[in-house]
């Protein structure tokens, strides 16, 4: 039995967001062809008793924490915390690599969590969602942290180098990632997977009924597409997540009658509700290629998302989805009430698409990335 180790910086299992589904799932599919996982994570104060058959899960370092969580004169002492928070999370988990001694590391991403794995002994892969040191410029612009911005997009970027120049292979999610780190090493396009037997496509009424699914940050930018609904209210907005932003959500929400939060939705719950929606809008300042984008698709739920990272990879306007140029709350609303005709062949376009990406058919692609990396004498 081959012995896999996935690294990640994020606590996990938490299980919202793209990266911990990502992690989570391809961990179950692993699990089910006969692959040994563990997943190394960083430490949290949230107590999780999730738990994947074949799959174990370790914490390690110190206990992460937000920017969010450093209020007033206390924002300058983040920086210091993050570096302190880095320096434990690598020298614990060098150790516990040493100790567990896997077949093969599977960091996700080519930042902080890689560095173990780059002077482990150990071969390696990085999985590139997205652009590092890009995203952590923009995300820390966007909370209004500029010189956060530009310190770690300056400190990440020569990591991302050293770590694609050692990896193996860098698995990139789609074409974006696969051009900056093609630079720096050996990369391979595999993009994101989803549980096809659990979406499913279902026939039901869908009216004028929009959904949002993702975590209430900059990023995702929830709140740009609750504005865009004074001007929508014809249509019905859910939104499903949880979040930084809650408070500004709930907010916006409480200020308009077509908007609805729905919380925290599992894995088991959304395919029920996203066959029942017309539309996902995915809003977002950047992006790799969205998990929960794929997920809609596979239950018939069409795609409405900015022209960011890898979506217009999978997306093509008018085919099997649409591309919005930005996500200003007006360009929102021009592209919804642009959309006249034709939806169900779009729909089942949008359906066929998903159906490319199942797990069963990627985690495939994984092994043989994995089993190559393996067997490659150095």
């Amino acid at each position: 039995m081959k012995h896999l180790c996935i690294i990640e910086l994020m606590p996990i299992p938490q299980t919202i967001g793209g990266v911990p589904t990502h992690i989570l799932e391809l961990s179950k599919a692993l699990a089910r062809k006969g692959w040994k996982v563990s997943i190394i994570s960083s430490r949290t104060r949230e107590k999780n008793k999730f738990r994947i058959k074949g799959v174990d899960f370790y914490h390690t370092g110190i206990n992460h924490r937000k920017i969010e969580d450093f209020k007033g004169l206390w924002k300058p002492v983040y920086l210091f915390w993050r570096f302190f928070f880095e320096i434990f999370f690598v020298l614990d988990l060098i150790r516990l690599i040493r100790k567990l001694n896997p077949d093969i590391i599977n960091s996700e991403g080519l930042i902080t969590h890689a560095i173990p794995a780059v002077f482990s002994g150990k071969r390696f892969v990085c999985t590139a969602h997205g652009i590092h040191s890009d995203g952590f410029r923009k995300l820390y612009k966007l909370k209004g942290q500029n010189i956060f911005s530009i310190i770690f997009s300056s400190l990440y970027y020569p990591l991302e180098a050293l770590s694609a120049s050692r990896a193996e292979r860098v698995i990139c999610l789609g074409k974006d990632t696969f051009e900056f780190y093609s630079k720096f090493g050996k990369c391979i396009i595999i993009p994101n997977g989803i549980d096809a037997e659990k979406f499913k496509f279902k026939k039901a009424r869908r009216g004028n009924n929009l959904v949002f699914v993702g975590r209430f940050t900059q990023q995702k930018a929830p709140d740009k597409l609750i504005r865009a609904m004074s001007s929508l209210p014809e249509y019905n907005l859910d939104i499903i997540g949880l979040g930084p932003l809650q408070e500004e959500v709930e907010r916006l929400c409480s200020e308009r009658k077509n908007c609805r939060i729905l919380g925290y939705k599992t894995q088991e719950q959304l395919p029920q509700i996203l066959n029942k929606k017309n539309f996902i809008v995915i809003p977002s300042e950047f992006e790799g290629l969205p998990i929960a984008m794929l997920e809609a698709m596979a239950c018939g739920c069409i795609p409405i998302a900015t022209k960011v990272g890898d979506i217009a990879d999978v997306i093509k306007d008018g085919k099997n989805g649409f591309l919005l140029e930005n996500n200003k709350p007006e360009t929102i609303v021009r592209k919804i009430k642009s959309i006249k005709s034709n939806l169900e062949g779009i729909r089942k376009n949008s359906v066929k698409t998903a159906l490319e990406y199942s797990w069963d058919k990627i985690s495939d692609r994984f092994i043989n990335v994995y089993e190559e990396a393996i067997n490659n004498k150095k």
